[in-house]
């Protein structure tokens, strides 16, 4: 790549980052909530678990448990808790088709003798009362599997606040939810490019400056972002357009460490035919030098 070609990477890559993150300031901070989250599909549950919104990332992070990401495109619907919301439809064979290895889950116990294996604060969330503290986000996850998860607030005066966040963060409102027959919403269309233009921009930083150890790791979580996006959205209509974009991004960050690399080792390779030709000039003129000195000591001789 010659060096216009690389600045105009370079400044598609800045400009682009700066346009999108002016238009979504919001999405630079991070918002923590403290609650208890239920996984009510595979039955685990947690007292004490933190929801972290960051970077257009929901991560769960349940006390002494694996932390879970959730992107918007994997939200299918949020609301708030109740026992509409919680309890899926009693049709349990439509339910063994998606999930078979969960053909005994608690998920399907509410109306079950087997409730004393729930804990009272997820029995709770199932009443008809709606309240402003509880939330449930149904979603698909890395693997294509349905969850469906509740969340509790300790913090009852942060409803208000979870609530703003799960809408914006989502593109639904709260009791709304998304099919596959959807269109994914320009805000989340807007910020998958986002999250992708930023990652390319870093990994063209580090190639830029010949750090290619410290690229490799980044190009990893490039290339596995994309991928996986490309995966999430192509569950909706009219995604192909998207997923061209992130994917010529990541072929054009790719492209561009390569030919860095490639000039780096040339390079280098010019850098050891200067250093050698420099040592063999070196040594020509150091056996010069004795073989002067040499001739000289003779010379002395012949006149002694």
């Amino acid at each position: 790549m010659n060096i216009f070609k690389r600045k105009r990477f370079l400044l598609i890559l800045l400009f682009g980052s700066i346009f999108t993150g002016l238009i979504s300031e919001s999405y630079a901070s991070s918002f923590l909530f403290q609650g208890k989250c239920g996984f009510l599909i595979s039955s685990s549950y947690q007292d004490k678990c933190s929801a972290l919104f960051s970077k257009n990332i929901l991560t769960l992070i349940p006390n002494r448990s694996k932390q879970i990401r959730i992107w918007p495109q994997q939200i299918s619907s949020i609301a708030l808790a109740s026992e509409e919301s919680l309890v899926p439809d009693e049709n349990l064979e439509k339910w063994k088709n998606v999930l078979p290895q969960y053909r005994q889950s608690f998920f399907f116990i509410f109306r079950s003798k087997k409730r004393d294996a729930i804990p009272q604060w997820v029995l709770d969330s199932t009443s008809k009362k709606l309240e402003q503290h509880k939330f449930t986000v149904r979603y698909i996850d890395k693997y294509r599997r349905p969850q469906a998860l509740l969340f509790v607030l300790d913090d009852k005066s942060k409803a208000s606040g979870m609530l703003n966040m799960l809408e914006s963060y989502s593109g639904l409102p709260i009791g709304g939810s998304r099919t596959s027959d959807d269109t994914l919403s320009y805000e989340i269309s807007r910020n998958l490019s986002k999250e992708a233009t930023r990652k390319a921009r870093r990994l063209a930083g580090l190639c830029d400056q010949y750090m290619f150890e410290d690229a490799d790791p980044v190009a990893y979580e490039l290339d596995s972002f994309v991928q996986n996006t490309i995966q999430e959205i192509s569950l909706f209509k009219g995604t192909s357009e998207l997923s061209n974009k992130l994917t010529n991004t990541l072929n054009e960050a790719m492209s561009y460490c390569q030919n860095e690399e490639d000039n780096s080792l040339f390079e280098e390779q010019q850098a050891r035919e200067e250093n050698r030709r420099r040592i063999e000039a070196e040594e020509q003129q150091a056996i010069q030098i004795e073989k002067e000195q040499a001739r000289a000591a003779f010379d002395m001789l012949a006149e002694f």
